[in-house]
């Protein structure tokens, strides 16, 4: 099993599986491209290919299985398309008859995403792994786990007993979030454009309940407010990425939606009138 824990001050190592998914040879062999990757550099490599117009008992076959098991045991796979790769590999595995080997990855695609880094067009194993060094030097985490914590994913499984995807999960702030929250002294910095009102009214609103509205997100910060127009889209502001980056180093800052901004409003002031 890949040693998540290990931290010795360089990027840990790794496999980068490429799958040239739509264009399988003569529509009758996949060819899969292992790349293994030690401190940013490519030591190694094999390519490996499965018959699926002939696939029983095919000896050629089973030897390209020995070897994809042999060359990834124990070490952390990077797919791109994660999703569509691990489909392939168990249609290769089931026509083969061949029992499916365990597996831990991650995706480079959902870390793009989460990460909001701008993916190339990915064509190779090489590829993918730059890609991969590229979003760990951007945001200067040298170890897995601290770029799948930066994230907010989990690492995926493929294995004989079990599959589990990869999960994505909310940032500590919003899974510890208290129920009621004063604006008072707080330092609040708004992030997307809000659907309710414009920003400059709603920082009229945190100033007049006690707050302090600044427009950069640092240690200091309290509260990032996300606007809802930004919720609508598959990437995050840098000042969202910002502060997860902060909350994941231990600093305590609230994560809330526009509809949570306009709750804790409106209870703030109910609670003034009483």
């Amino acid at each position: 099993m890949y040693n998540m824990c290990k931290e010795d001050g360089h990027f840990l190592n790794f496999i980068v599986l490429f799958i040239n998914a739509d264009a399988p040879f003569n529509n009758e062999t996949y060819s899969i491209e292992l790349v293994k990757c030690n401190n940013e550099h490519f030591v190694d490599r094999l390519t490996v290919s499965f018959d699926l117009a002939r696939p029983t008992k095919q000896l050629a076959n089973h030897a390209s299985y020995h070897n994809f098991c042999t060359f990834i045991d124990g070490q952390l796979i990077i797919m791109h398309d994660a999703s569509k790769h691990l489909r392939i590999l168990k249609q290769v595995f089931d026509a083969n008859q061949l029992p499916y080997p365990f597996i831990e990855y991650s995706c480079t695609s959902i870390l793009s995403r989460n990460l909001s880094v701008e993916p190339p067009i990915i064509q190779s194993a090489d590829s993918c792994a730059s890609l991969f060094s590229t979003i760990m030097k951007a945001h200067q985490v040298r170890t897995v786990n601290q770029l799948l914590k930066l994230a907010n994913i989990t690492i995926g499984v493929f294995s004989p007993r079990f599959n589990r995807p990869i999960r994505e999960r909310p940032p500590k702030s919003i899974r510890k979030r208290p129920a009621i929250l004063s604006f008072q002294n707080q330092h609040v910095v708004f992030t997307g454009g809000l659907q309710a009102m414009v920003r400059s009214e709603a920082a009229k609103m945190v100033r007049l309940l006690g707050g302090i509205c600044v427009g950069t997100v640092t240690s200091s910060t309290n509260i990032v407010i996300i606007g809802d127009q930004l919720n609508n889209r598959t990437s995050k502001t840098t000042k969202q990425i910002r502060a997860e980056q902060l909350i994941n180093a231990g600093h305590s800052i609230h994560l809330l939606t526009e509809n949570e901004f306009l709750s804790i409003i409106h209870t703030v002031k109910k609670e003034k009138r009483h």
